[in-house]
């Protein structure tokens, strides 16, 4: 097994590092040409300078090439140690922010007015907020360190928005109720001034955005969505999203907002009346982020999943300032990551798919092509004997709903044999978890990937209730969280496996982390007679943090019966099959309490199961640590599916 767990490990490691495809570039200030570090080909380590219009390039030494944009007003920001310092332009202090005993104030992006005259923060009370106890244990003198983690039904931290007056010193609060509510500075109108501010209820039933005038603090409302039913956004929002929800139309006349009220997310223009707003894109489809807008023509430039026939890949599509039909710009499948130039008239078109290696292009503003720059190193993995990833399509358990998925085998794959099946899952409403890009995204798919070097076949599936796609199929799990994943997943391995006579399924086994550790604990649970093993890392649970849960489960009080259902400890008894459990003694996103909880459950109904602690580490253990981890997964999993002797629960 050795030359196994060491072969699947080189092969997560070359995932990994996979070089090159991808270009970073630095706009050189008032030209159209930029500089980046060549990762591969004949230039490989080497600065060059590229023109953007002719796509001609030139190395360039490394001290000639231009700095680094900054964001606006970053050189006015200082920590000086509890002490938030905001200086004036000559350097002096303008404010001094100080942290308290449960106060923490928070540095944000965009927080400058263009102008440099107000910079807003955000201030966060956390009296009364629940905390979990990290142990550190290194030492024989054990230390216990609270940090703030408000679990679902508990209080939240207040968070306030303040705006100081660089100029004066004054700090002057946002007069709005933040309470239950979770907020963002989304930038700056810059004449009149008023900075804007999403707000989110707590169970995200409703989000509005406001404009707050930076001299009095008074607010008022700009734009709101509201779905009293389900929720208007939840973590991924939360974790990253809300920077995209919000686009300042260069010409002043007022600004972009996303919003799903019509089953998809679209795209919608608002005065700064606060009137109705102009629905500018429509379909069957979402529109995920506004590229550019053009200052002169009002043309927008947004990514969107417009082709039915593959829904979940990217695209750059072009709209009139009016709305209207898309124009599609890229038309390789897959994924694109697009980049404009300031003036706008270039952009690099960083794209590949799960088959097709990371490649940029070079492209003209209506998506003719100027040059090719970069393309990835694929030789250690082709030296590894690397297999794309194999896409597939599954009914879910309901027979009518289409769930996509995609299936990892080992790199000496041979379609005579019969391969033990392990579901490596991530089902929830939080993310898409599937690999659409040559190289894994996230390290889910890297683990997948490596795992079925050991002699195993590894699948990946996006059930009902992930995001991505429209807002039904994320809603379709609201409140019953726990309650039909598994269905879906075990529907779409039978399916895969209806036309893959080398997937035993007799043979299937389940594992994840985080999330995905609460459905492999799920899948034992619930589906003992189609789950032979599982492997659950850092398990969740949805008594856990309030912004985790709540958007897709209300609060307890409100839905207790949902949440009781959710519960793994209250399904011990059912456990029939190997069970391995992994947590780290610090982990914050999930605390080790759930595990306690959990195996606590598991003595009282008389279960064996094995359990990986590991001192000290965060909710996702990095290396060496990270590596130890990673081989104990696969070494659990090939020893339970390949046939070696372990620890189990069937006599």
């Amino acid at each position: 097994m050795d030359a196994r767990l060491e072969r699947a490990e080189t092969y997560h490691e070359a995932l990994r590092t996979l070089a090159g495809g991808r270009v970073r570039p630095v706009w050189v200030p008032g030209e159209e040409a930029f500089v980046y570090r060549a990762e591969a080909g004949p230039n490989a380590g080497q600065w060059l300078r590229v023109d953007a219009l002719r796509g001609t390039s030139a190395p360039v030494a490394p001290e000639q090439r231009p700095p680094q944009p900054t964001p606006p007003g970053l050189n006015r920001i200082a920590r000086d140690g509890a002490t938030l310092r905001i200086l004036r332009s000559d350097g002096g202090d303008a404010a001094r922010l100080t942290d308290g005993r449960d106060t923490t104030w928070q540095v944000v992006p965009g927080g400058w007015h263009p102008g440099g005259r107000w910079f807003a923060a955000i201030r966060s009370v956390s009296d009364g907020v629940h905390t979990v106890p990290v142990i550190d244990y290194s030492t024989p003198m054990e230390r216990v360190e609270p940090v703030e983690y408000p679990k679902s039904g508990t209080p939240l931290p207040v968070m306030t928005v303040q705006v100081v007056d660089a100029d004066s010193g004054g700090l002057r609060a946002a007069d709005l109720d933040t309470r239950d509510a979770y907020v963002w500075v989304a930038g700056w109108r810059a004449e009149p001034a008023e900075l804007l501010v999403i707000r989110m209820t707590r169970t995200g039933k409703e989000m509005a955005l406001f404009a707050v005038d930076p001299r009095t603090g008074r607010s008022r409302p700009l734009a709101r969505d509201a779905r009293p039913e389900t929720s208007v956004a939840a973590l991924d929002f939360a974790t990253g999203g809300w920077v995209n929800q919000v686009t300042v139309l260069p010409d002043g006349s007022g600004f972009l907002w996303f919003s799903e009220r019509d089953g998809w997310r679209h795209l919608y223009r608002h005065g700064w009346d606060g009137g109705a707003p102009r629905q500018l894109t429509s379909g069957a489809f979402p529109v995920h982020r506004v590229a550019r807008v053009d200052p002169a023509s009002g043309r927008m430039y947004v990514i969107a999943s417009a082709d039915a026939a593959r829904p979940y890949d990217q695209h750059l599509y072009a709209i009139d300032r009016n709305g209207g039909a898309l124009r599609a710009l890229t038309r390789e499948p897959g994924m694109h990551d697009i980049q404009f130039s300031p003036s706008g008239r270039t952009f690099l078109d960083v794209h590949s798919s799960i088959d097709r290696p990371y490649a940029t292009d070079l492209r003209r503003a209506d998506g003719t092509t100027v040059a090719r720059l970069e393309t990835a190193d694929t030789a250690r993995l082709a030296a590894l004997g690397h297999r794309p990833p194999e896409p597939f399509r599954a009914m879910a358990a309901d027979g009518t709903t289409e769930i996509h998925g995609v299936i990892y085998t080992p790199t000496d794959f041979d379609p005579a044999r019969r391969y033990p099946v392990v579901d490596y899952i991530y089902a929830g409403p939080f993310l898409s978890a599937v690999q659409k890009e040559y190289a894994p995204t996230i390290s889910m798919q890297r683990i997948a990937a490596s795992l079925a070097q050991m002699g195993l076949v590894v699948v990946m599936v996006d059930g009902r209730g992930t995001p991505g796609r429209s807002k039904a199929f994320q809603d379709a799990t609201y409140g019953r969280v726990g309650q039909m994943e598994i269905a879906d997943h075990v529907a779409a391995l039978r399916g895969a496996a209806g036309t893959r006579p080398w997937m035993d399924l007799s043979r299937a086994g389940i594992a994840g982390h985080s999330w995905g550790g609460y459905f492999a604990l799920r899948g034992m649970l619930t589906a003992p007679e189609f789950f032979r093993a599982g492997y659950a890392g850092a398990p969740g649970d949805v008594t856990e943090l309030a912004v985790i849960n709540e958007p897709h489960m209300g609060l307890p009080s409100e839905n207790p019966a949902g949440y009781a259902a959710a519960s793994n400890p209250a399904l011990a008894a059912n456990l029939a099959g190997p069970l391995k459990i992994m947590h780290g003694t610090s982990d914050v996103n999930a605390p080790f309490s759930t595990t306690m909880r959990m195996i606590n459950a598991l003595i009282a109904a008389d279960k064996r199961f094995e359990l990986l602690v590991i001192p000290g580490a965060p909710h996702n253990p990095p290396d060496p640590v990270g590596r130890y981890y990673r081989q104990d997964l696969r070494r659990f999993m090939a020893g339970q599916m390949l046939g070696l002797q372990g620890i189990g629960n069937r006599e």
